[in-house]
C-alpha cells in the first residue's frame, strides 16, 4: 500500500518543475488540515506548518490569498488531486515531484501464512479496498 504527499501551489509563483519540494519550502509555510498526522511528517522534514484550516478547500484558500505558500494533500487514488484542481482552471497546480512517498506492507512469515490463509488475504484485501480511507484512518488511529 503507497501513501504519497503532493503538494499544491499558485501557478503564479512559477516553482520550477524540477524544484524538490523539500529544499523549496524550508523556510515557507505549508498549510495541512487541522490535526492531521500529516503535520508530523511535514515537520519533520523540517518545513513549518500552518494547521489553521479544516480541510484542504479552507487550505487552498488561505494558498489563494498568500497566506500560506503550498497545501500538503495526501494522494488517496488515481484522480483525486486532479479533481480537488479542476474548479481552479489552472490557477492551482501541483508539483510534479511529491514531498513525500513511502510504502507499507504487510507480511507474513510462511508457517503464519499457511495456517491463516483466509484472514491474511482478508487483511489484505481490505486494505487494498479501503486506501483511499488511508489518511483519515491514520488520523483517527495512528500514533507516531
Amino acid at each position: 500500500m503507497g501513501y504519497e504527499l503532493v503538494v499544491l501551489v499558485r501557478a503564479q509563483d512559477h516553482i520550477p518543475a524540477g524544484a524538490n519540494p523539500v529544499a523549496w519550502f524550508k523556510g515557507r509555510t505549508l498549510g495541512v488540515p487541522q490535526g492531521s498526522l500529516t503535520a508530523q511528517r511535514v515537520r519533520k522534514l523540517g518545513i513549518a506548518v500552518d494547521e489553521g484550516a479544516r480541510d484542504v478547500a479552507r487550505n487552498i484558500e488561505k494558498l489563494r490569498l498568500g497566506r500560506i505558500d503550498g497545501v500538503v494533500v495526501p494522494v488517496a487514488r488515481p484522480g483525486h488531486v486532479e479533481a480537488l484542481l479542476k474548479p481552479y482552471h489552472g490557477e492551482i497546480v501541483r508539483l510534479p515531484q511529491s514531498l513525500l512517498s513511502s510504502r507499507a506492507w504487510f507480511a507474513f512469515n510462511q508457517r503464519y501464512y499457511t495456517q491463516h490463509k483466509e484472514q491474511a488475504e482478508a487483511l489484505w484485501n481490505w486494505f487494498d479496498a479501503n486506501r483511499d480511507r488511508l489518511d483519515s484512518l491514520l488520523q483517527k488511529h495512528g500514533k507516531e
